[in-house]
Parts: structure tokens; C-alpha cells; sequence
């Protein structure tokens, strides 16, 4: 879910139950498998940075910290092997090893122009895939959406573990 400029929510199917959620200051990330939701304070040029992925300066920031080419010149190609799903792909390259991904490959349906699958490669080499389906534009999401609503025990844990984090590790 996306509400422009502030607010974002993925829930995650791999892993399950994993969610994402970035509000206008604050950045969220629940790990089910431990109960543990780890938490960000966002400042304002955080935010600015965040709320322009997807869109017009999200894109001028891959643009400069990454080289961009077309895969199969920009021709339409199936999805992965023997999927019927056609998809134009872009080649991202990082210009400078401060990126948290080497390589991107971007799938894009050509008739949306909705990002469909990105693969990305890390600087440690492990291959990450994100797939985004059942992607609804311009819907009214409310608000309400964009809070964790969590037991008291998944609480409870991210304070002790940002607490210890800050404490032991002078953040």
C-alpha cells in the first residue's frame, strides 16, 4: 500500500506475516519469527528521500547510483522462464559499491508500467526477489492501515532489543 508522500505498508508473503510499514516518521519492520518489530525514528529529509520511490525522484537516485540498460532492447520477454506474463526488464549496475544492491533487474508490465518483479543482487552476492501483485491504484486507503496493530509481547521485545542495540553498541 502506498499514500502519497509519507506512507507505505508491504506485507510480505515470504516470509509470512512479515510486514514493512513507513509513516511520516517512523519506519517499522515486523519480523514475525521472532516477535520482534524493529523501529526507526524518520526525520523529514528521510521521509523526502523514502516518498519519492516509484515516482519521479525515486527514479532520478537509481539513475545516478546506478547504470541503466535494457534488457532484450526494451522488447517484451516473458515474466521467467515459460510464463505466459510479458514484461520489459531493465539492467540496474551499481556505479559505486555504496548501494545496498550490485545488480537490479527490473520487470515492468509494459501496459501498466507497474514494477512486477525485482531481483536484485547484495553486496554480500545473496539473490533477493521481490514479486508485487495485486497492485490497486488510486483506492482509498485509510489511514488506519498504516499502524501495526500487534500483541503486547511483539512490543515489548523491539523496545528491549533497540534498548540493548542503543546501549552496547553506542547507536
Amino acid at each position: 500500500y502506498y499514500v502519497a508522500p509519507d506512507r507505505l505498508k508491504i506485507e510480505y508473503t515470504t516470509p509470512a506475516k512479515q510486514i514493512l510499514l513507513v509513516t511520516s516518521d517512523l519506519l517499522q519492520l515486523y519480523l514475525p519469527q521472532y516477535e520482534v518489530i524493529m523501529e526507526q525514528k524518520l526525520s523529514t529529509k528521510d521521509i523526502e528521500g523514502m516518498g519519492g520511490i516509484g515516482v519521479g525522484h525515486g527514479l532520478e537516485i537509481m539513475q545516478k547510483n546506478y547504470s541503466v540498460s535494457y534488457v532484450n532492447n526494451a522488447r517484451p520477454q516473458p515474466l521467467s522462464s515459460g510464463s505466459s506474463e510479458m514484461v520489459v526488464k531493465l539492467q540496474l549496475k551499481w556505479r559505486v559499491n555504496n548501494e545496498g544492491f550490485r545488480t537490479l533487474e527490473m520487470s515492468i508490465d509494459p501496459q501498466t508500467l507497474l514494477i512486477r518483479r525485482v531481483i536484485g543482487v547484495t553486496s554480500m552476492f545473496e539473490t533477493l526477489q521481490f514479486d508485487f501483485t495485486n497492485i490497486r491504484l488510486n483506492s482509498n486507503i485509510p489511514k488506519t492501515l498504516f499502524t501495526m496493530e500487534l500483541d503486547d509481547t511483539s512490543r515489548v521485545v523491539a523496545i528491549l532489543i533497540l534498548f540493548m542495540a542503543q546501549r552496547y553498541l553506542n547507536l
